[in-house]
C-alpha cells in the first residue's frame, strides 16, 4: 500500500517511520527542507525513543522517502495522511490553517495530474480537530479546488500516542479508530494498520474527531484529579500516591466504569434528618 503523510511533525511521525513493518510505502511531505533532509539521510526530525532505527530502516529499505514537493508525495498514493498541528490561538479557538493549507497542497497536487484520476485517493486528517472539519475544511478545500472526475474521499483517524512511548502506542494500541463516510473508504484506511493485531473500529467522521477531544479532556481530567487529591492530601499526613496506587487497582467501578450518558444518573441523598447535599452516581 502507498501512503503519503503531509508534515514531519509530531502526529505523524509514526506513521511515516512503521512503513516498513506495516509493508506500506509512505512519503512524508514538508515545507521545511531540514526535516525532509534528515529523513533522506535515515534520522528522525523529531525526537521519539526508537524511531531514529525505525526510520533508518525504511530508508534503507526503500519504504520511506520524503519530499518538500506535494506532486511527488501524491503522485500513485492510496491515502494522504494530514498529520499538521492546531495549535490554540489567542482567543482560545483552534487554528485550522495549517490543516486547510495541507488540504489545498494534496487538492493543487490532483490538479496537477500527480495522481491517476480513475484512482480513489483517501485523505487522512490525523490531527487533531473539532467536528465537522474534515467535512467543512478539508473536503471542501479539495473541493474548490480539483475538478470533476476525480474520486477523493475522505476520512478522520486521530492519532493517540503519548510523547516518549509514541512507537510503542502505535505498535500495540487499545483500538483503531477510522471515522468514515462509507465502507469502501473504511476498508482502504483499515488496510493502513492491517499488520498490527489491534481492534478496528469503523465510525462516522465527525465521531472519530470528536473522540480525540473526549480522550484529551478525560486524561486532562485525571490529571487533575489526582493532583487535587494529592493536596488535599497533602494537609492530612497521607501518602497520595499509596492512595491513588490502590484507587487506579479498582477496575470495576473506578478504571472501566461505564461512561456512558444514557447509564450515568446522579441522584441526591436523603437522611432521615432531612436533606442532604451529598450525591451519588449510580449506573443502571
Amino acid at each position: 500500500m502507498k501512503s503519503r503523510c503531509s508534515d514531519s511533525g509530531t502526529p505523524g511521525r509514526c506513521p511515516r517511520g512503521v512503513s516498513r513493518r506495516a509493508a506500506t510505502t509512505c512519503g512524508g511531505v514538508d515545507i521545511d527542507a531540514n526535516k525532509v533532509n534528515a529523513v533522506a539521510r535515515g534520522s528522525s526530525p523529531v525526537v521519539e525513543r526508537g524511531l531514529d532505527e525505525i526510520v533508518a530502516a525504511a530508508v534503507r529499505a526503500q519504504t520511506l522517502h520524503a519530499t518538500t514537493d506535494a506532486r511527488v508525495a501524491v503522485d500513485g498514493a492510496e491515502c494522504a495522511l494530514i498529520c499538521v498541528g492546531t495549535p490554540s490561538t489567542d482567543h482560545g479557538n483552534v487554528d485550522l490553517s495549517h490543516v486547510k493549507a495541507a488540504a489545498e497542497e494534496i487538492g493543487r497536487a490532483l490538479v496537477a495530474g500527480a495522481h491517476p484520476p480513475q484512482e480513489r485517493l483517501c485523505v487522512v486528517v490525523r490531527s487533531t480537530v473539532p467536528p465537522g472539519t474534515v467535512h467543512g475544511v478539508v473536503a471542501a478545500a479539495i473541493e474548490r479546488t480539483v475538478s470533476a472526475g476525480i474520486d477523493v474521499r475522505v476520512a478522520a483517524c486521530p492519532e493517540f500516542l503519548r510523547e516518549g512511548s509514541g512507537v510503542d502506542d502505535f505498535f500495540d494500541p487499545a483500538v483503531h479508530r477510522i471515522g468514515v463516510d462509507d465502507a469502501a473508504t473504511g476498508t482502504t484506511v483499515s488496510q493502513l494498520f492491517s499488520a498490527f493485531d489491534a481492534r478496528v473500529r469503523i465510525v462516522p467522521v465527525r465521531t472519530a474527531e470528536a473522540l480525540k477531544y473526549a480522550c484529551n479532556a478525560f486524561h486532562a481530567t485525571k490529571v487533575a484529579f489526582a493532583n487535587e487529591i494529592a493536596r488535599v492530601l497533602s494537609t492530612m499526613n497521607v501518602d497520595a500516591r499509596e492512595v491513588m496506587e490502590i484507587f487506579c487497582q479498582d477496575d470495576r467501578l473506578t478504571i472501566a466504569a461505564d461512561l456512558s450518558p444514557s447509564r450515568l444518573r446522579v441522584r441526591r441523598l436523603v437522611s432521615p434528618q432531612g436533606p442532604s447535599a451529598r450525591c451519588s452516581i449510580s449506573v443502571a
